[in-house]
């Protein structure tokens, strides 16, 4: 993955045994966590994948999701232009 929500994120983990990785030439990941899409940007899925602690999200209008032992494999090439 490259561009993706947080909570998107959080239903890829699901749906992949709580597995995934994000893979860019570029950073905009970070622009995305700082608050690209929504100023209230929840970092709990990147924090608790660093952890392994379970991430769980129960919310009115979207299934549940509980993910045991999130795994998060992030690769970002970013290089600077002089």
């Amino acid at each position: 993955m490259d561009d993706l929500t947080s909570e998107k994120l959080t239903s890829v983990l699901a749906d992949n045994n709580g597995r995934a990785a994000i893979v860019s030439a570029e950073g905009g990941i970070f622009d995305i966590i700082s608050g690209l899409y929504n100023k209230s940007v929840n970092i709990d899925v990147f924090l608790k994948r660093h952890s392994g602690d379970t991430i769980r999200v129960d919310r009115i209008g979207r299934e549940s999701e509980s993910i045991i032992h999130p795994a998060l494999t992030m690769l970002l090439t970013v290089h600077q232009k002089c």
